[in-house]
């Protein structure tokens, strides 16, 4: 196993045709599952599996996952996606070196994010939840790639209200008015992703440290 969340899990595996290295991701449907129309599909997709569609759609980006191939079914969805390897997210590596990075070696990460959350919004993609634990780097080669769209929302022109990491919100988050409308908050955590609600709930009662040095 890969990994573990809220709702779901992610496994290795390997495609029969031709021994590719992929992930499997599995993910159990929540109550409020949210579908999304994309164009070339006929019937409506999960959330997650549609904003990968588009991410990817047109020539390939190095610096997004790519997804390979993908299923519904009453109550869950699976993901097949490129498993780059030797790889670690980044908050791992960054772990691994002591929290610390030389100013190179950031340029070159944060040139790699930025150009994937770049296309990402040309392809009408709004990630919504870019942070160390959703970029996917190679060890050997520091390539790096944005994983896991859960998180996110067709691209729009009005502001958003909702954001999925309470750590990486925009200051405005916090104000007490924000957006288009000027909509008041009422408790940043009450917009939050279920999942990430209970990660931020979790840190409350026991607080890590995510403090990283950059340069």
């Amino acid at each position: 196993m890969l990994g573990e969340g809220s709702f779901g899990s992610v496994y290795e595996g390997k495609r029969l045709e031709d021994g590719l290295e992929v992930a499997v991701k599995i993910a159990r449907k929540p109550e409020n599952m949210k579908y999304i129309y994309i164009p070339g599909h006929p019937a409506q997709v999960p959330l997650e599996v549609g904003l990968s569609i588009l991410a990817n759609r047109g020539p390939k980006v190095k610096e997004i996952i790519e997804l390979l191939d993908w299923q519904d079914q009453p109550d869950q969805y699976i993901m097949v996606l490129e498993h780059p390897s030797p790889c670690k997210d980044l908050l791992d590596f960054l772990n691994h070196h002591d929290g610390s990075l030389n100013e190179d070696t950031v340029r070159f990460i944060m040139a790699q994010a930025t150009t994937a959350a770049h296309m990402c919004c040309r392809r009408g993609v709004f990630h919504r939840d870019i942070k160390l634990e959703n970029l996917l780097i190679n060890t050997e080669t520091l390539e790096v790639k944005l994983i896991d769209f859960g998180c996110g929302d067709l691209l729009q022109e009005s502001g958003y209200e909702r954001f999925c990491t309470l750590d990486y919100c925009p200051p405005e988050y916090y104000m007490s008015q924000v957006g288009v409308g000027q909509a008041r908050l009422r408790s940043p955590l009450n917009h939050c992703h279920p999942e990430e609600r209970i990660k931020e709930e979790a840190r409350g009662r026991s607080k890590r440290n995510s403090n990283f040095i950059f340069y």
